[in-house]
């Protein structure tokens, strides 16, 4: 700890470093923040070494966004001629189907083989007429939506 030269007042009512707790001149504790001289000079180079780790950050964060913005122009640049995206105007995209069985003959046929044909219960679900439905995928965004 450094010698200071503390006045009558500092003796009577003692101001300490905020961060280490050594006592210090009014005088000086005002000029500092509130810090002694060394706790200064660590402040000081913590907000320099911070700064400096914000600035390489910003760097990183600015080149892979640089790199992301590539990915999207390559994924952009696959056309399949099959129209566009509504909701990223991406024109990479990928037809696909499904496929599920229309109900309503399956429900009036479950309800005849109850009340009378009952052997026709089993074979009921089988009646159902198959509906396909073709939908497109994104492959930038994710996004599906049907077609018809």
């Amino acid at each position: 700890m450094a010698d200071f030269t503390f006045t009558d007042e500092d003796r009577m009512f003692p101001v300490y470093c905020v961060t280490c707790k050594a006592h210090v001149p009014r005088a000086m504790s005002n000029a500092n923040s509130g810090m002694c001289p060394t706790c200064q000079a660590t402040q000081v180079q913590l907000q320099a070494t911070q700064q400096a780790q914000a600035a390489a950050q910003a760097q990183a964060n600015q080149a892979a966004l640089a790199a992301q913005q590539a990915h999207a122009q390559s994924v952009f640049a696959v056309r399949t001629g099959i129209g566009a995206c509504p909701k990223c105007n991406s024109q990479n995209l990928t037809p696909f189907a499904k496929q599920h069985q229309d109900n309503s003959k399956v429900m009036t046929g479950c309800l005849l083989g109850m009340c009378c044909l009952w052997p026709l219960l089993f074979i009921a679900p089988l009646l159902g007429k198959q509906v396909t439905q073709r939908y497109l995928h994104c492959n930038y965004c994710g996004n599906e939506w049907f077609v018809g």
